[in-house]
Order: C-alpha cells, then sequence, then structure tokens
C-alpha cells in the first residue's frame, strides 16, 4: 500500500519543480521586458545585442523567448503599458485637492520612466500596441478638469494645454533620467516646480 504513496510525493516533487522552472521562467521574461524599456528608452535605435547585455542574457537564451525582434517590441510596449496604467491608478488622482494629486502622479510615475519614455518618445512605441489596449489618459484628464475647477490652473489655459503640458514635461524628465544620467530622485520635483510656475493661476499677494 506505500506505493502509491510514493507515486504521489514523486508527482508532487515533480509538480514543485516545474512550479519553480514557471516562476524562473517568469522572472527572466519580466527582466528581459523591463530591459527592453531600459534600453530603447536611452536610445531608441538600441540593438538586440545592446537589450541583451541590459538583461545579462544572451541572444540564444533571448530567442528562446521572443523569437523575433517584432514580438519582443510588442510584448514589452504592452508590459509598459500595463505598468504606466497600474501606476496611475494606484495614485489615486481622484482623491484630494487636484494639485497634490498631480504631485502623486508625477512621484508614482518618475521611478518608472523608462516605461513611459519607451512608449512616448521611442519611434512607434505605441505603434506596437492595439489601441485599445494603450494606455488612457482618462485619469490624468480628469484630475486636469478637476483642478480647472477648483481654480489650481490658470483660467487662460484649456484643460488640453494643461494635460499636454504636464505630459511634456514628465516625458522630458524622464529622458533626463534616462539618456542624460540626471539624478532620479531630483526629476519629480524639478517637473513639478517647472509644472506649477507655468500653469498656476494668479494668486492675491
Amino acid at each position: 500500500m506505500s506505493r502509491p504513496r510514493e507515486a504521489s510525493v514523486g508527482q508532487g516533487a515533480v509538480s514543485g519543480q516545474v512550479g519553480v522552472e514557471s516562476s524562473a521562467r517568469s522572472r527572466t521574461r519580466a527582466a528581459i521586458l523591463a530591459a527592453t524599456a531600459s534600453a530603447l528608452a536611452a536610445n531608441p535605435t538600441a540593438t538586440l545585442d545592446e537589450i541583451t547585455a541590459v538583461a545579462g542574457i544572451g541572444r540564444t537564451t533571448l530567442h528562446r523567448y521572443f523569437p523575433s525582434r517584432t514580438r519582443l517590441l510588442h510584448a514589452a510596449a504592452m508590459n509598459s503599458a500595463a505598468v504606466v496604467t497600474d501606476v496611475v491608478a494606484q495614485a489615486v488622482t481622484d482623491q484630494g485637492p487636484a494639485l497634490e494629486a498631480v504631485r502623486r502622479l508625477v512621484f508614482a510615475l518618475v521611478p518608472v520612466g523608462d516605461h513611459l519614455v519607451f512608449l512616448l518618445g521611442a519611434p512607434k512605441g505605441l505603434e506596437n500596441i492595439a489601441p485599445g489596449d494603450r494606455p488612457t489618459h482618462r485619469r490624468v484628464t480628469h484630475l486636469i478638469q478637476r483642478g480647472h475647477r477648483e481654480g489650481v490652473f490658470h483660467s487662460d489655459f484649456s484643460p488640453r494645454w494643461v494635460q499636454r503640458w504636464l505630459l511634456t514635461l514628465l516625458l522630458a524628465g524622464c529622458q533626463e533620467v534616462s539618456i542624460c544620467g540626471l539624478p532620479l530622485h531630483t526629476a519629480a520635483p524639478l517637473i513639478l516646480r517647472t509644472f506649477e510656475r507655468g500653469i498656476a493661476a494668479d494668486r492675491d499677494c
């Protein structure tokens, strides 16, 4: 009667090994996608060799996960879109004063700036994603509109203009980090200082 039990234990060991391998594979895949965003944020024309160098793997390993550059870029774009969408959601931009929500948003996005630069700054970054899967600006749009209602932004500037200004500054700040070596911890304060001084409503002295 012990044999079935031994077989069960053996099957459990095999199952555990498969689980470990699957987990390791998932980590490797995630590392490749993150490295792709990082490499292309720093250099939009980065080669596969440059991407594998950032990921710390060889070309053979890369091709086991992504047989072609096209498939790699599509997967990396989808991953970056998911990262940006999650971060925007976690910034809870629908709560608290609008200006405080803008500050939370910027401080949340800068640490994942490589993903933002890859999507918005790299040639054809967003073209790798179907329109329905692209990060939505809906939360940001609602935040800017709320800021206008609260009198945070100068009345001369439309919500559309303020939103474009914010996204442009975010992209520029993240590019300074990825490409020019701006210290990460200084990027968000610089972005916010420029943004707030440029669009803030006039205040009585």
